[in-house]
């Protein structure tokens, strides 16, 4: 009976000792203690005392052993204490709260308002009404960080897009357009992609593609260009005419060596193509005059019936060396010299009249300086006995007026040389 009493007060003394050990700890961690140690540079005594009594007090935290508490200056906060607690329990905020995307409410419960954001690219508005901490699936015991959050506003970006990458726009084999930078700018909610290349820089051909990656292979595009010039335009004419004849469409990807989409070819389909051709023969000819007098044209808006003219007649001439045309009269101007008679005399019967001379002419602000020759193979002079009696009453230097008129023929001849 002594020797089992005996037990018990040991056991009864191992516990008032292990007491009065934390007391002691207690203690000692109190502001003054603490500081009185600092102050006696115990540093190392300080900082074991708070960290045993961190130890003791983590043992408390709901995750422990994986989790347990650290002081900030914010107070009590968790932190993990293995390895993989952030991955058995990761960190979360769950939140409530109004939200806004773009410039609309958003109230569509079946689609992850942060994917809708990052489909279309745009800012997603919160406004915080609740907030919880999660650890897991575990509510963190400290809600200060949650709580902070109520209340408050802010803006949340969505993630980028992937790069632009550089593309060939090729329809039937042909290079069109040689380098265009694309980039997924938007995901429609049906799935749809639209590309472009909006953001490229140093370019005036601009595209945008919509198309879907399962299901419908449909692809749909718009184009257009900007200020082109003329070998621009020419070339984007050609490319709408191989559209319009279904060709087949392709968007080659320069990185990869590969089409990231292609449509094919449908042959014996009958197109009237015959505005877009007589638009590529205007183009086709702006160029002809371009490279012949070493000018590059700045297009207008609208380009007028009288320059439409003036390009074709220019064109011809430079295309066949010459121009033919049909003429009424011409007028001669002559000197009178030292036998009238003689110079009168050639004009009796019909003769080949020539006219040269430099002429110079402006189109869409550009100078086209060139040497001409005009030839008008059946010329007769008209009134010919009365010009002959007025040629003998003028003395030297006068002038007298000469008119031609067709003989047989009333086609005449132009040939132009450029003057550079």
């Amino acid at each position: 009976m002594t020797q089992h009493i005996d037990n018990k007060f040991e056991e009864l003394g191992d516990k008032l000792k292990c007491i009065d050990n934390k007391i002691i700890i207690y203690s000692q961690f109190s502001q003054e203690n603490l500081s009185t140690l600092v102050a006696e540079n115990k540093i190392e005594l300080a900082d074991s005392i708070l960290n045993n009594c961190f130890s003791d007090i983590s043992k408390k935290h709901v995750l422990y052993p994986d989790y347990g508490y650290t002081y900030t200056n914010d107070g009590l906060i968790s932190v993990p204490l293995t390895q993989d607690a952030e991955q058995k329990h990761p960190s979360s905020m769950k939140i409530r709260a109004d939200i806004k995307i773009g410039d609309n409410i958003y109230h569509n419960k079946n689609t992850d308002p942060f994917e809708f954001a990052y489909r279309h690219q745009k800012n997603m508005f919160l406004k915080v009404i609740d907030a919880t901490k999660m650890l897991g699936n575990v509510k963190d015991p400290i809600q200060k960080e949650a709580k902070k959050l109520v209340g408050q506003s802010m803006m949340i970006k969505p993630k980028e897009f992937p790069p632009a990458f550089p593309c060939s726009i090729v329809v039937g084999g042909i290079i069109y357009f040689d380098y265009i930078l694309f980039r997924i700018t938007e995901i429609l909610d049906d799935g749809t992609f639209i590309v472009s290349n909006k953001e490229q820089k140093n370019t005036n051909i601009y595209f945008e593609v919509r198309f879907k990656m399962n299901g419908d292979k449909r692809i749909d595009f718009e184009t257009h260009i900007k200020k082109p010039t003329c070998k621009e335009r020419l070339n984007y004419s050609k490319f709408i005419k191989s559209i319009q004849m279904k060709k087949g469409f392709g968007i080659y990807m320069l990185n990869e060596h590969r089409y990231a989409m292609k449509t094919k070819t449908e042959n014996d389909l009958k197109v009237d193509v015959s505005e877009i051709d007589a638009e590529i023969d205007f183009f086709a000819r702006l160029c002809l005059i371009e490279d012949y007098f070493s000018v590059r044209f700045k297009l207008p808006e609208k380009i007028e019936t009288e320059d439409s003219k003036l390009i074709y007649d220019i064109s011809n001439l430079i295309r066949n060396n010459k121009k033919a045309a049909t003429w009424e009269n011409k007028k001669l101007t002559i000197c009178v010299g030292i036998n009238p008679i003689d110079i009168m005399n050639k004009f009796d019967n019909p003769i080949c009249l020539a006219e040269e001379g430099d002429y110079c002419l402006e189109l869409f602000g550009e100078k086209l300086k060139y040497h001409y020759r005009r030839v008008f193979n059946s010329a007769k002079l008209k009134d010919f006995e009365r010009k002959c009696q007025i040629m003998n009453l003028l003395t030297d230097d006068e002038k007298l007026d000469l008119v031609f008129m067709p003989y047989k023929d009333n086609t005449f001849y132009e040939y132009i040389d450029r003057i550079d």
